[in-house]
């Protein structure tokens, strides 16, 4: 059974922890992101643990269960403060074998991306492979150990391109702070209050 990673809106005031949403047309809290582990980034990895006394009567409301009929039992949630995601951007940049980026442009956007760009080149790299072919020509096929030939690329096979790549952390991190901005809050009574992402294992 595959693990889900599920990514919620929350904000923390005294230290402790509330949600926000989002919550569909029946009322109940869904999350903004929910991936399996076969297609989440990394992202989970920087969350903290909330602590047992961090817990507010909501969020136990949110994020408990019943167990042998009257018990109740906390999911593990943890968070990570808002201003505390990766602020990195999520477009790719560089040079990429022209045969790959066609691949990308006509195949299924559920391809892994990392499988699709393996073989690119930052523009340092391949503006030293460009003049180094004006000099001493196109590189010739080489040899692995076992005897078989493999590609080498010439310069005239890459191009600059560029596309967001969606499994990264700061793809999700960007998602995520687009739509915790719209909880932000102005009123008075909400100062002090700090927004949260809280991310729960399923």
């Amino acid at each position: 059974m595959s693990t889900y990673y599920c990514y919620y809106i929350g904000y923390i005031e005294d230290d402790k922890i509330y949600p926000l949403g989002m919550y569909n047309n029946k009322g109940k809290m869904v999350p903004v992101i929910e991936d399996s582990r076969s297609f989440a980034s990394d992202l989970w990895e920087m969350f903290d643990c909330v602590g047992a006394n961090q817990f507010s009567e909501e969020l136990e409301k949110e994020f408990s269960y019943t167990v042998y009929g009257t018990d109740r039992e906390r999911e593990h949630v943890r968070y990570l403060k808002v201003k505390d995601l990766p602020k990195e951007s999520y477009i790719k940049k560089g040079y990429f074998l022209i045969s790959d980026i066609e691949r990308y442009e006509n195949d299924d956007p559920y391809d892994d991306i990392s499988d699709i760009f393996y073989e690119h080149l930052s523009p340092v790299a391949y503006h030293a492979k460009f003049n180094s072919e004006l000099v001493f020509g196109k590189p010739e096929p080489k040899i692995d150990c076992e005897g078989e030939e493999f590609p080498v690329y010439s310069a005239g096979e890459y191009a600059y391109y560029a596309y967001p790549d969606k499994r990264s952390r700061a793809y999700d991190a960007e998602l995520l702070r687009t739509v915790a901005s719209q909880f932000e809050s102005y009123k008075v009574e909400d100062k002090g209050r700090e927004l949260v992402i809280l991310e729960v294992e399923r």
